[in-house]
């Protein structure tokens, strides 16, 4: 059998999400004869991996974008992007996210045909979650007449602020209007109060029900390091464990608008405006 030739655009390929990790297949099979499997591997921020495990395919990985940190027998390294590693068959490895932003790395895997076990892989990673690697975890907590202070003392950049309500704005809102089920979170990273968060939570919206993602900053010194993706990610989790299965949120816009942050997480227009902002829209769970 003649073997076709491979091209793809960036970001192509089979994917597989698995919640914070994620898997994009670019050859493997018939595409290869079996000889080798290529795929790019996506962590999220202070993301572990599959925990120390050995095969007798060799592995190989490049590092595409960030720091990945790699086991390879009983030795971890961090290795940033342009990194190689080489992991003969047979040798225990694994790898995971330490840092603050997500990062990838290209996986060579030969002999091939290992995509033929990713639906289990997909399925054991969605039932058994990977945990926190490396600094302290992002949390949300309700907010407290303890730490209400604090969190209501948090500010994003002065070019953000005609974007963005004050949190002492959004919780006066928050009282003005009961009717929209307000659900308020500061969001603390360690002990540390670094944002807050605000849906309306199920409310009502026309003759239906919505989750709509209603307020939402991360402090100015905080920023840049994947706490606002982890955010949105544990919001998605429990709109879709209480049954949701969109969120939605909207921007107005203007130079330095947040949409572009929400397009990366998945979140497309609905083609509505409402009060003058682009209404958004994600389904859950997210990819």
């Amino acid at each position: 059998m003649t073997r076709r030739p491979v091209v793809l655009a960036p970001g192509a390929g089979r994917a597989y999400p698995m919640g914070r990790i994620s898997a994009v297949f670019k050859a493997d099979g018939a595409e290869t004869a079996g000889r080798y499997s290529i795929s790019e591997w996506w962590l999220e921020p202070h993301t572990t991996g599959p925990g120390p495990h050995h095969h007798p395919e060799d592995d190989v990985f490049f590092v595409l974008e960030g720091t990945m940190s790699f086991l390879v027998e009983d030795e971890w390294t961090d290795a940033p992007a342009g990194s190689f590693v080489l992991v003969p068959g047979g040798v225990t490895h694994d790898f995971e996210n330490r840092g603050d932003r997500r990062c990838g790395a290209l996986n060579i895997s030969a002999p091939g045909d290992f995509e033929a076990a990713m639906p289990g892989i997909s399925e054991w990673f969605l039932a058994n979650p990977p945990g926190h690697a490396g600094g302290p975890a992002v949390e949300l907590r309700e907010i407290t007449d303890e730490n209400r202070d604090a969190v209501k003392a948090l500010r994003v950049r002065k070019s953000q602020r005609r974007f963005v309500d004050s949190v002492k704005e959004s919780l006066k809102d928050a009282r003005a209007y009961p009717e929209d089920n307000p659900w308020c979170r500061a969001v603390y990273r360690g002990d540390t109060p670094v944002g807050f968060v605000m849906l309306a939570w199920n409310a009502p919206h026309g003759k239906k029900r919505r989750y709509f993602l209603w307020k939402f900053l991360i402090d100015a010194d905080h920023q840049g390091g994947g706490i606002g993706r982890e955010v949105i990610r544990q919001v998605a989790e429990l709109v879709h464990a209480d049954g949701g299965t969109e969120l939605f949120t909207s921007y107005e816009t203007g130079k330095g608008n947040p949409g572009p942050f929400y397009h990366g997480l998945g979140f497309r227009p609905t083609g509505k405006k409402e009060d003058g902002e682009i209404v958004l829209r994600v389904a859950l769970p997210l990819p």
